[in-house]
């Protein structure tokens, strides 16, 4: 059973920012990334108070600068993801990942195919298996996947059949 696709950028990229969506890691510097912002405004406009220096600007700016942060800061985060992905993947050439893949299943092993290579890896050792509406994911680690994009495979049929294999060991 064998799979044939292409590795593009934006797979990387997409890849990337699930997992940024989808890592507790991530999912906790988002969060605390999004709240100092307002906590520290919200700290400032108290400190206005209780000093009795009080104005409706001390009150309205950090408000509206902590609403601002807290509406921007998701595609903020987003896109500092994005361009991280593609300023990394950049610096060199990439050969091995930005290329035509072949997975398949031979004698309990997966086996990735290139151009260039051939890596074959335990299928008792994989993490995880994440299916989406766009991609599977094959997890090897904790931060590194075989991306198998949905779009470049024919036959669903034929991914659906793979995932099973590989999910059942």
């Amino acid at each position: 059973m064998k799979l044939q696709y292409n590795i593009t950028m934006q797979h990387l990229v997409d890849f990337n920012l699930y997992h940024a969506k989808n890592s507790k890691y991530f999912r906790i510097k988002f969060l605390l990334l999004m709240i100092i912002l307002p906590i520290i405004m919200g700290l400032y406009i108290l400190f206005t108070v209780i000093m009795g220096s009080f104005s409706l600007a001390a009150v309205i700016i950090p408000a509206v600068v902590s609403l601002a942060w807290v509406l921007l800061y998701p595609t903020i985060f987003k896109k500092s993801i994005a361009t991280s992905v593609v300023n990394l993947y950049s610096e060199g050439k990439n050969h091995e990942v930005l290329t035509a893949h072949t997975l398949s299943l031979e004698n309990g092993k997966l086996v990735e195919e290139t151009g260039n290579s051939r890596n074959e890896q335990a299928i008792a050792t994989i993490e995880n298996i994440i299916e989406t509406p766009e991609y599977v994911f094959i997890y090897l680690s904790a931060m590194t996947a075989h991306i198998i994009p949905r779009k470049e495979i024919a036959d669903s049929k034929l991914l659906d059949e793979f995932v099973k294999a590989l999910k059942e060991g």
